[in-house]
């Protein structure tokens, strides 16, 4: 039974589409037209519908996007949080913890810059993240500039790694890396048009698909009836103008329809690009897809299935259309759609129950999704000048949980070289033994400009990864390593949250190294020297690692001592070299102990000790 009331949806959904093509058929000819008799009713009304039912705002922002992809700009996001109430059940012993995750929210910055000239492929882009107390910044920055991909993060090693496309099409060992220039080069070579037809477009379609809708919409197929219906509030006397198709008439349209489809080359071009405006990876394949799906869906139809379509009209006004499907068994759905000056409203129903309603006025759009068992979601999007706020509440009978999200954007400063914008995402979780309240604040400032300048590459500030020297690129992969864990062992000192995840996370790993509890005993050696500690304490650890060494041969702890720029002690594992190693440690100087590898089992085997 679900099955068939999805397969129903689908085919309301399509022939919906298909009216609205009609629609622009019709347009054609019945634009701004008196409509007289009961074809030119039908015709003109459906075009009507098809100009009525659009989004222009969103047919806005994409005529920003374009302005993007043609014109050099700069933006900047800054992302900051706060957690209003956080009271969950059940958290005895995790008091301290959740009150540093309220912390990290409360304190935490995320900054996001862009610079991009999209029109002639360049990109650069960076992340930073300043983490409360925990790390003061951490960043990302990459780079696409044609054939090239750069990449660094100064707090973990102050040169670009970059490569050239030139470079793996030339070395099979990095050929994946090509994925990442087919994602950039999709990004800036996307293309932005509207989502509704042209003129031109419409003359097309107009021209090559009359024919199917004429064939099978015939005069002696509809009829007329004077009919009431409510609009604004308000009764209207009007016309239906009705047509019903059955099960094998609905497959042969559609079918008629995507046969012809199929081998339109630029109708299918026509149809990809409008998909493509809002999904940019879409493509030829999809579409084919798509068809092939609807195809199945079609012919899956119950035999006794029916289709009635009606437009509720007069000469001068249209009011709406519904779509009703049924079968001897009951089984039915209603589409209703209304058309007024003050609201227009959208209900889909059974003749059980409705499964959603919209209504939009001029400042407000109200959408109610009513599911099985009480379950419900609805949105809200009211609109106040420069302010727009949309609401979404669902509401979980079954689990007793509602969640409601807001989302407010203030518009600021929108000139033709500059768009200043304020959003607010507030996501509150209601429930038995929790109710969560957290806010995010999002600021955006973007700024079109003349030009963007390129970064200058050179041997001092960078290293390319493929056509490198070994030698340098392992010792670019180990400063990343060593800061890395720097970065980790640091934060995991400063915090108990991330000290909790990093247990977590080396538990997780353990696991997938199928590591036993010696490996995590083990470890433990190198884990109470975390964070700055005196020059005895360096002294006391490397006793433990030459007796270690000398019980366990198979997973000998290899030693660095590194003081500055200088490698005093270079990965050594023999105990008269270890001993000798102690001498170079001063007893009060402070150190800091690095993991820099870990074998297939889970057991650390090398370690820096790094002065201060």
């Amino acid at each position: 039974m679900e099955t068939k009331k999805k397969i129903l949806i689908i085919v309301a959904i399509v022939l919906i589409i298909i009216i609205a093509l009609v629609g622009t058929v019709a347009g054609m000819v019945m634009t701004g037209k008196i409509a007289i008799t009961t074809r030119q009713k039908i015709a003109k009304g459906l075009s009507d519908i098809e100009n009525e039912i659009s989004i222009s705002e969103l047919d806005e922002k994409l005529k920003d996007q374009q302005k993007l992809m043609q014109t050099p700009f700069e933006s900047e996001t800054t992302i900051t949080g706060k957690v209003n109430k956080m009271e969950l059940n059940n958290t005895t012993g995790m008091e301290e913890v959740l009150k540093e995750l309220e912390n990290v929210v409360n304190n935490t910055k995320i900054t996001n810059t862009i610079k991009a000239d999209l029109k002639n492929n360049i990109i650069n882009e960076k992340i930073s993240v300043n983490l409360a107390d925990i790390i003061e910044e951490i960043s990302a920055d990459v780079e696409y500039n044609n054939d090239r991909i750069s990449l660094k993060s100064k707090e973990l090693n102050d040169k670009y790694i970059t490569f050239t496309k030139s470079d793996i099409e030339e070395n099979n060992q990095y050929e994946e890396f090509a994925e990442i220039f087919d994602m950039f080069e999709g990004i800036c070579k996307r293309e932005i048009s509207s989502l509704y037809l042209t003129d031109a477009e419409k003359d097309y379609f107009a021209e090559n698909y009359q024919g199917i809708f004429s064939e099978y919409i015939t005069d002696d197929m509809l009829r007329e009836e004077k009919i009431s219906i409510v609009v604004d509030g308000q009764k209207k006397e009007c016309d239906n103008i009705n047509f019903t198709l059955n099960k094998n008439q609905i497959v042969e349209l559609v079918g008629r329809c995507l046969k012809k489809f199929e081998g339109d080359e630029k109708g299918k071009q026509i149809i990809i690009s409008k998909f493509k405006s809002v999904v940019t990876t879409f493509g030829e394949e999809d579409l084919k897809e798509m068809i092939e799906n609807l195809k199945y869906r079609i012919l899956y139809l119950e035999d006794n299935t029916n289709m009635k379509i009606s437009l509720y009209c007069t000469m001068f006004k249209t009011y709406g259309f519904s779509i009703e499907f049924y079968s001897s068994d009951d089984e039915n759905y209603i589409v209703e759609l209304t058309l007024g000056k003050e609201e227009e409203n959208l209900k889909i129903s059974t003749k059980q129950r409705e499964i959603l309603k919209a209504k939009k006025t001029k400042d407000r759009i109200e959408l109610d999704i009513i599911g099985e068992g009480e379950n419900s979601v609805a949105v809200v999007i009211k609109t106040n000048g420069t302010q727009k706020t949309a609401t979404l509440e669902i509401n979980d009978v079954q689990d007793n949980v509602k969640i409601i999200g807001t989302l407010t954007n203030e518009q600021i400063t929108k000139t033709a070289n500059e768009n200043e914008s304020k959003n607010t995402i507030q996501i509150v979780l209601q429930g038995e033994d929790k109710n969560i309240d957290v806010t995010l604040n999002i600021d955006t400032n973007l700024r079109y400009v003349n030009s963007i300048e390129e970064t200058e590459y050179t041997d001092t500030n960078s290293i390319n990864i493929i056509t490198a020297e070994q030698l340098e690129v392992q010792q670019y992969l180990t400063e990343v390593q060593n800061n890395s864990m720097s970065l980790v062992l640091n934060a995991t000192q400063n915090s108990k949250l991330i000290e909790k995840i990093y247990e977590v996370i080396t538990l997780y790993n353990s696991m997938k190294a199928n590591q036993d509890q010696s490996a995590q005993t083990f470890n433990n050696m190198f884990r109470v020297y975390i964070g700055i500690r005196k020059g005895s304490e360096m002294k006391t650890l490397l006793n433990q690692v030459l007796a270690s060494n000398s019980l366990h041969k198979s997973h000998q702890v290899a030693v660095s001592i590194v003081e500055g720029e200088n490698t005093l002690v270079n990965a050594i594992t023999n105990p008269e070299e270890i001993k000798s190693a102690m001498d170079k440690i001063g007893e009060d100087n402070e150190y800091q102990v690095l993991v820099t590898s870990v074998n297939e089992e889970g057991y650390v085997t090398g370690i820096e000790i790094r002065k201060q």
